[in-house]
C-alpha cells in the first residue's frame, strides 16, 4: 500500500510540475473555450473572417431610356379631318352592314365606320357618286367603283339585303 501511495505522491507531484507529457491522460475541460490543434503539413489555411454588412438602404434605380423601351413607339392614330369631303347618303344605304372580316356602318349625313372582326376601326366619311363612292378613312382615301343593294329570299320568311362593294358582299336584315 505504500508504494501505491508513494506512486500517487509522485503523480501529483509531476502533474503539479507540469512535467507530465504524454504519460498523463488529460481530463476533459470544462470551461467553453476550445481549441484545435494545428494541421501537421507545412501549408495552413486561414478560414475567411466573416463578412460584415453596413446597413442597407434601398437603393432605387431609375430606368435609361433604351431600358424603358424595346420597340420604337407606335405612329399615332390618323384621324379623318373635319373639312374631308362628305354627301348625303341615299336611305338604302344607311344602316350596318356585316361582312366577312368587317362590319361597316353609314350615317344618313355621310360618316362611315369599318370595325373589323379581329379588333380596330376606321372612320371618315363617304361622297356617293352614282354606283361608286370614295371613302376618306383616317387610314387613307379608298375608292370603290362599284357598289349594289339587293334584296334576297332566304325562304322560310327570311328576307335580308345584300350591299355588294366591288364584288365583296356585306349583308343586314330586312326591316320588318
Amino acid at each position: 500500500m505504500r508504494t501505491f501511495l508513494t506512486g500517487l505522491t509522485l503523480s501529483l507531484a509531476l502533474l503539479l510540475a507540469g512535467c507530465a507529457g504524454d504519460a498523463v491522460t488529460e481530463q476533459p475541460r470544462t470551461d467553453t473555450k476550445q481549441t484545435t490543434p494545428a494541421p501537421s503539413s507545412a501549408t495552413t489555411t486561414t478560414p475567411a473572417a466573416p463578412e460584415t454588412r453596413a446597413s442597407v438602404v434601398p437603393k432605387t434605380e431609375t430606368p435609361v431610356a433604351s431600358e424603358t423601351t424595346t420597340e420604337p413607339a407606335p405612329d399615332p392614330e390618323p384621324t379623318a379631318r373635319e373639312d374631308s369631303p362628305r354627301s348625303r347618303v341615299p336611305k338604302a344605304l344607311v344602316g350596318t352592314w356585316d361582312g366577312d372580316r368587317a362590319q361597316i356602318s353609314f350615317s344618313r349625313a355621310g360618316d362611315v365606320t369599318i370595325t373589323f372582326k379581329k379588333g380596330g376601326a376606321d372612320s371618315g366619311t363617304v361622297v356617293i357618286d352614282g354606283s361608286s363612292m370614295t371613302l376618306y378613312l383616317s387610314s387613307g382615301v379608298q375608292t370603290i367603283n362599284s357598289w349594289e343593294i339587293s334584296r334576297f329570299d332566304a325562304g322560310y320568311g327570311y328576307e335580308f339585303f345584300n350591299l355588294t362593294l366591288d364584288g365583296t358582299s356585306y349583308v343586314r336584315d330586312v326591316p320588318k
